[in-house]
């Protein structure tokens, strides 16, 4: 702020950083003093007297050396040139332009519209036209979407859930995390949260479709479908 006089004591008192430049007003210089201890009038003097641009006094409470120390910030636009002063380069590698291309592919949610159930009884997930409404791409329901798909369309892993014996809860979610990019945040609580959700998109809901049980030999969740 350039008027520290504006901002309440009891407000002021409680910053952690502080980056003192030159100040014209008594009032804020005062409002300092009153807020920060540390700014004595020496300092004070200093800062209003100040006539080189970018020279002031910078205070922290953190690193365990609470006490003023004078700086100098620089112009950064007269340290470095401008790189692509006519915006004709090609674009920089960035996080940003990784995450875009490795979404660009996914069909967005919202640009999407079902069609009448009747057409499309007994499918997992009904057909979808075109339509031109432009609409936010939903990327958590894209990727789950995806995963649940590549589960459904497993006959080995169906054969397996749908047997006597069943197979680990860890095993269909070893499935789905495999289909998850992987860059994705937390995977491992990603596609354990998602193996609820693609049993009951793929067999139907718990517990009339599927059940959990511990298997007796192992103590561990496993998974089954229900005949």
């Amino acid at each position: 702020t350039q008027q520290p006089g504006s901002i309440p004591v009891e407000i002021l008192s409680q910053g952690d950083n502080w980056f003192i430049f030159h100040l014209l007003s008594a009032a804020d210089l005062t409002s300092l003093k009153r807020a920060n201890a540390h700014f004595s009038d020496d300092l004070l003097s200093s800062l209003l007297n100040e006539p080189i641009p970018g020279q002031g006094v910078f205070w922290s409470s953190v690193g365990g050396k609470p006490y003023p120390v004078s700086l100098r910030a620089l112009s950064f636009e007269k340290m470095f040139s401008m790189r692509d002063r006519d915006y004709n380069q090609p674009a920089g590698r960035t996080y940003a332009q990784a995450l875009r291309s490795t979404f660009s592919g996914m069909r967005p949610v919202g640009m999407t519209a079902r069609v009448s159930e009747a057409d499309n009884a007994g499918t997992l997930f009904p057909e979808e036209v075109e339509t031109n409404d432009a609409g936010p791409v939903d990327v958590m329901a894209n990727i789950e979407r995806q995963a649940i798909e590549a589960f459904q369309g497993n006959a080995d892993i169906k054969g397996k859930l749908e047997s006597a014996d069943g197979m680990p809860w860890y095993g269909v979610q070893q499935f789905l995390m495999d289909y998850l990019p992987e860059h994705l945040e937390d995977r491992r609580q990603f596609a354990y949260n998602l193996v609820p959700k693609a049993m009951n998109a793929v067999f139907g809901a718990q517990p009339a479709a599927w059940e959990t049980f511990k298997n007796p030999t192992t103590g561990k969740t496993w998974i089954r479908v229900n005949k």
